[in-house]
């Protein structure tokens, strides 16, 4: 059994910024547990390999997308402070609406929106790795799914399946790095979590289980030509929600899908593809049947993001829960460090640096207070 000061379950932006912050107060006593094969959690780039591709130049975004600088402050200053080169979103041109199959598109001189939302140059890819560096790489256990997490005498004992063989691990205290009602749904809490504390975490929406994403990328920016931005909304879908995602390599569209994970989930991609390449040749021409690449990104398939129960949500957050679980075995054992927990920006990028900043001090507090007594 491997004993260590603390454990991140996690090892999304949230996990990730939290090992940075263990690390900046001098905790390197740490382990990030990660059930993917990949860090990232919600944010998630694709890679591609095109022709014309700039070294360096990173991914387009499955996942997390946007920051809003002019209210997110703590991101925004992390972001400066790591280097990170922003672009704005693209609202240069007009936006299209499309309501009905027997009426004309209509066009509309484009908005800029307030505030205005920018991109990370490269995708948030580059982001997470910019966080994760200041940890040592050896920290963080990929494939490594954590089953239960047991309160003792001395502090927590997690089991976690590591290619199916149990491996065990003794802490202080965890970090939940993750969504409150994924940590309901797939781990075992010995002793159970307090009714309410379990009520709250199930109650919490885990945002972006429920969408799914379509991306498209071209050799050049064709709708531009056109006076458009790139931006459309759409009644008919199966994209509800269009943008230009493009990077300085590659011109790009992305989409929110307007159809339920249900109905998602009996099309196959190859087929929802084909719907949302005919469904942008509507909108912006023929050229748009035929890029050089596509992709589908359906987080409500994803099981270390969303639960049945997170697939049937609708919008909203719910509650916002605790930070622990209140005066029970768990207190100063079990602290919530994932997205859901910013009482601010919960389920953004801007709530997992809060939540896992507000989950370190506590841990750091309660480790304090444990000293002194």
């Amino acid at each position: 059994m491997t004993t260590l000061d603390v454990i991140i379950v996690g090892a999304g932006l949230a996990g990730l910024n939290a090992a940075r912050l263990l690390e900046a107060a001098g905790v390197t006593d740490y382990a990030v547990l990660e059930g993917r094969p990949r860090i990232g959690g919600r944010i998630h780039s694709f890679e591609h390999d095109l022709p014309g591709h700039v070294a360096g130049d990173g991914g387009f975004d499955l996942g997390a997308t946007w920051l809003w600088p002019g209210f997110q402050r703590e991101l925004a200053m992390l972001v400066e402070e790591l280097g990170l080169p922003v672009v704005p979103q693209e609202d240069n041109g007009d936006t299209l609406f499309e309501r009905a199959a027997h009426e004309p598109i209509a066009r509309f001189a484009g908005m800029a929106a307030m505030p205005p939302s920018f991109r990370i140059a490269g995708g948030m890819g580059r982001l997470l790795h910019a966080v994760g560096a200041s940890g040592q790489a050896e920290k963080i256990h990929l494939q490594t799914r954590v089953v239960q997490i047991r309160a003792d005498a001395d502090g927590v004992v997690v089991t976690s399946l590591r290619n199916g063989v149990p491996v065990t691990w003794r802490a202080r205290s965890v970090l939940l790095a993750l969504p409150p009602r994924l940590a309901v749904a797939t781990l075992t809490f010995d002793p159970p979590l307090p009714a309410d504390a379990h009520h709250a975490w199930q109650s919490t929406g885990t945002h972006m289980a429920a969408h799914a994403k379509y991306l498209a990328v071209y050799p050049s920016n064709f709708w531009q030509d056109r006076g458009l931005s790139g931006e459309a909304r759409s009644l008919l879908g199966p994209l509800g929600e269009i943008h230009d995602a493009s990077s300085s390599s590659h011109a790009a569209l992305f989409g929110f899908f307007a159809l339920s994970a249900a109905q998602r989930a009996g099309i196959p991609d190859e087929e929802l593809k084909h719907l949302c390449r005919s469904q942008l040749a509507r909108l912006f021409g023929d050229a748009a049947r035929e890029p050089l690449v596509d992709a589908v990104q359906d987080w409500s398939a994803e099981s270390f993001t969303a639960t049945p129960a997170c697939a049937a949500q609708t919008s909203g957050h719910g509650y916002i829960p605790d930070i622990s679980p209140g005066s029970t075995p768990w207190a100063g054992r079990l602290f919530g460090a994932g997205s859901e927990w910013s009482p601010s920006n919960p389920g953004y990028l801007a709530g997992a640096i809060e939540a896992s900043t507000r989950a370190v001090q506590a841990f750091l507090s309660s480790t304090h207070q444990r000293a002194r007594e």
